[in-house]
């Protein structure tokens, strides 16, 4: 029976975590260059961009057992298409949103990146003020009026992601 090559796998993992900071710099210039530039000839292909990209790094982080990360993208992704489905992609609110969810995203990539190990729930908590404004603002854009989602339902995924993922950490550090 062969043993796993630990040292292979660890490189791997850098490899992949390199790969996701690489692509989380190419979502924040394709959004910069989306606000700077307005172009709606090419709207359609830039956000479809953004959106292969965000799913990209999105298995990323999910290969490196990055949760609460994982979650951040998969949400990220999902307002990205409902923008592209929607054709407003130039709306600065929708952007400016966009942006700051994107910075907290990339901001736990690097942390994690430094420092092996990332405390979400606190980002999460900030990434859902700003998800909770933009969803509102799409719904605006559809036509639709978007419920916010129930605080006690975000409560709980929070909860359930800190118990899971940052409290053995914590545990591991006390002894």
């Amino acid at each position: 029976m062969m043993l796993p090559d630990f040292n292979r796998q660890d490189e791997s993992c850098q490899r992949v975590l390199q790969n996701m900071l690489d692509l989380s710099r190419q979502i924040g210039r394709g959004l910069l260059e989306m606000q700077r530039d307005k172009d709606d000839r090419n709207a359609s292909t830039q956000l479809m961009g953004l959106i292969e990209t965000l799913h990209t790094l999105k298995g990323g982080v999910a290969y490196l057992d990055l949760v609460g990360i994982e979650l951040l993208a998969q949400r990220l992704e999902g307002n990205v298409r409902s923008l592209w489905e929607l054709k407003a992609p130039f709306d600065p609110d929708c952007l400016a949103r966009l942006t700051n969810i994107h910075e907290i995203l990339e901001d736990l990539l690097f942390t994690y990146a430094q420092e092996g190990q990332v405390a979400v729930a606190g980002a999460l908590a900030r990434a859902q003020l700003l998800f909770t404004q933009l969803e509102s603002k799409l719904g605006q854009i559809a036509g639709i009026r978007i419920a916010a989602p129930k605080s006690v339902e975000l409560d709980k995924t929070v909860l359930q992601l800190v118990l899971r993922t940052e409290l053995p950490q914590i545990l591991d550090n006390l002894e």
